[in-house]
């Protein structure tokens, strides 16, 4: 797929449009929300002069790093809120906190465990 977006970027700096059309298509078939091959084709669109193709894919893209970016941060141990079934300052939120004394600790900050 990443070799397919690479030709298709390369291409549309050439101005060979219906090259880079032709390798986008091949990417977006083997993934259709791969998010680097639907900007490019917004792109493509739009340098071709398609401004409806090129928002309508735009938006298409915005929707899937929206919905990837909501199912990583609600899984990502990072995130600020807290996860459902878990309470903040718990083992099983932050089981190396336990084994940490508190005066080695660093000063806690907002968000998970604090």
């Amino acid at each position: 797929m990443t070799a397919h977006v690479n030709e298709a970027m390369l291409q549309l700096k050439n101005k060979n449009y219906p090259r880079a059309e032709a390798a986008v298509a091949a990417a977006l078939q083997m993934s259709p929300a791969l998010i680097p091959a639907l900007i490019l084709k917004a792109q493509i669109a739009r340098e071709q002069k398609q401004y409806d193709l090129a928002i309508d894919t735009a938006k298409k893209s915005w929707r899937s790093i929206r919905k990837g970016s909501a199912s990583r941060t609600a899984r990502s141990p990072w995130s600020t809120s807290t996860p459902a079934g878990r309470r903040k300052g718990s083992a099983t939120c932050a089981p190396w906190r336990a084994t940490i004394p508190r005066s080695e600790r660093s000063p806690r900050r907002s968000g998970c465990c604090s």
